[in-house]
């Protein structure tokens, strides 16, 4: 099994800054990536060399985010409605 050195060629770039808690990131393989600010409850797209994109608000501390077998972009969503830690979560399809 490769170890993440064979998988990435070169050093790791701060591609964006001005976040509060990130987690992921998702590599698209359009050459860009989906990441979320937990604490924020913010997703965002980032394409390398530009600023990042907020794609949706109001996530309920979403994170988790990956493609289904379709190919489809889903999301776990834990705190819905956000702010209520009680009630549970829900998967959500993004794009």
């Amino acid at each position: 099994m490769p170890t993440l050195n064979d998988l990435i060629d070169g050093d790791a770039q701060r591609l964006d800054t001005g976040f509060t808690f990130t987690e992921g990131p998702l590599y698209h393989p359009d050459g860009f990536y989906y990441f979320v600010d937990v604490r924020e409850s913010k997703f965002y797209r980032i394409k390398p060399g530009e600023k990042a994109e907020l794609l949706r608000e109001n996530t309920g501390e979403g994170n988790g985010t990956t493609f289904d077998p379709q190919g489809r972009l889903i999301q776990c969503e834990w705190r819905q409605p956000p702010g209520d830690a009680l009630a549970g979560g829900r998967y959500v399809r993004v794009e």
